[in-house]
């Protein structure tokens, strides 16, 4: 069912098995347009594990023959074949993809009326999303917690809050020019 991803309901995607197929639910159509591949260089592939090394030698010596005699050709080739092959064969991925019920159903979330939020679960620990009586929040809440504790609250370099460095100081180094000081023109 289409559905608009303004509609798409926050208890929906709190498991992250369900975010993308929320995400879908609302895509009416996906398809790559372009599809371009740019290449300095081509690497030869690598041949061994043959009958013997010396039969190694000689396969290896004359793929790596071949490739550089075609290396430019293959240049020229790739990007079209990228443009035309490939986004043909990943636009077909993406229709069948796309056309299955279940990629593009997004749950609705389980209601609890006259039930309180309980903050121990849903910022708790990390669970297994399928135990539901364990954590009936799902698993983003508490991820999204465990990546701010590590990427803005743990102590940077200076033992300091990592977000006084990415935030903090910035903001007041361009307001004042002065670390940690903010000045404002009128009074507050």
């Amino acid at each position: 069912m289409q559905t608009i991803f303004g509609d798409v309901k926050l208890g929906s995607v709190l498991f992250q098995s369900q975010i993308l197929p929320c995400v879908l639910s609302s895509v009416y159509s996906l398809q790559f347009s372009q599809l371009l591949l740019v290449g300095n260089d081509l690497i030869p592939p690598s041949l061994d594990n043959f009958i013997s090394e010396g039969i190694d030698n000689v396969i290896t010596t004359a793929t790596e023959a071949a490739f550089l005699m075609y290396e430019p050709s293959m240049k020229k080739a790739l990007p079209n074949f990228f443009h035309l092959k490939m986004r043909k064969i990943l636009n077909n991925f993406l229709t069948k993809y796309m056309s299955k019920t279940a990629n593009t159903d997004c749950p609705a979330p389980v209601l609890r009326e006259n039930e309180y939020v309980n903050f121990k679960l849903l910022l708790g620990s990390k669970t297994d999303e399928t135990n539901f009586t364990k954590n009936p929040y799902g698993t983003m809440p508490s991820m999204l917690l465990d990546i701010m504790d590590k990427q803005m609250i743990s102590p940077g370099a200076d033992w300091s809050p990592k977000i006084n460095n990415m935030l903090i100081r910035p903001l007041s180094l361009a307001n004042s020019n002065i670390s940690g000081t903010m000045l404002f023109d009128k009074k507050l």
